[in-house]
């Protein structure tokens, strides 16, 4: 995890000198500092997908400890195939913009502060606007996706019950009252499912409206006062470079907050079985999880 950082730390160095060799032409220097970036980049993903990795692998060889013990099918069943997914998209998706906004952002801001304090303002006035929006669909999203869980472990409990039973069902020729079973619950796994989505795509509709405006906003201002003359070229372009890269972390929050909320329900899902290690952590109230492997 402290190489993350320190890498997260040169990335955020690279695309401030990347901004400021492109506003002062350093074509050159700027060639080394993309090439540079790139191999930072791939560093960081190569990283990140170990540990993603190295978790899953710790996470089934618990899950195959109880596979043979005394749970439910469809519980079982939901957590084999079911459980993992977020977990991985919590390392590739939320751990990389979760470090960007504790080190990126505050290495912009204050690299503004100091070239500009009133586009500093408006960076620091709009950045809580996202997160805040986010924390008021929070408790409506967390009930959607509960709903979604319950119906999933059903329908794959209902599968799971007349797999099992297809030769009696084909005997007693009850095979068609066994396939409306499995297409009622698929239908209403679906549609909760939806709910979920479309909440989703709302939220992140929202963030990207935030976002597109407060860049749409700097640079206005910053057009004005070159207009007035009250800001040099050089730091207008600099802003103008910069704040896509403030925003993009803000931007990616809405997916990095539906996958902790899929997170958090997964963990709660293995908690009531017990499964866990020295790799769980406090995030919040809920316990998610930590790599203690002395590789990182």
């Amino acid at each position: 995890m402290t190489k993350l950082i320190i890498f997260e730390i040169l990335r955020g160095i690279l695309i401030i000198c990347n901004a400021q060799f492109l506003m002062s032409k350093n074509f050159c220097a700027l060639f080394f500092v993309l090439i540079l970036k790139i191999w930072v980049d791939r560093i960081i993903s190569r990283k990140i997908n170990l540990m993603s990795l190295n978790f899953q692998n710790k996470l089934r060889q618990k899950l195959h400890e109880i596979i043979f013990s005394e749970i439910e099918s469809g519980k079982l069943l939901t957590l084999i195939f079911d459980c993992l997914e977020p977990f991985d998209e919590f390392f590739l998706k939320v751990l990389p913009n979760l470090i960007s906004m504790i080190i990126l952002l505050p290495m912009i801001l204050i690299v503004t502060l100091i070239l500009d304090p009133l586009t500093a303002l408006i960076f620091f006035l709009t950045a809580p606007i996202a997160p805040f929006l986010l924390y008021l669909i929070g408790n409506s999203l967390k009930i959607k996706n509960q709903k979604a869980m319950e119906m999933l472990k059903k329908l794959n409990g209902v599968f799971k019950e007349i797999l099992s039973a297809i030769t009696t069902l084909k005997i007693f020729r009850q095979t068609d009252s066994a396939i409306s079973k499995i297409k009622n619950s698929s239908e209403m796994s679906a549609k909760t499912t939806l709910e979920v989505l479309r909440l989703t795509f709302v939220s992140a509709f929202a963030l990207e409206l935030i976002t597109t405006l407060s860049i749409a906003l700097i640079a206005v201002t910053v057009g004005l006062r070159l207009i007035e003359d009250s800001i040099c070229f050089e730091a207008a372009l600099f802003l103008l470079i910069i704040a896509p890269e403030f925003y993009n972390p803000i931007r990616q929050t809405g997916v990095a907050f539906h996958v902790i909320v899929r997170c958090r329900e997964s963990v709660a899902q293995l908690e009531e079985y017990k499964i866990g290690g020295d790799w769980e952590i406090r995030f919040g109230k809920k316990h998610i999880f930590k790599i203690a492997d002395k590789n990182f």
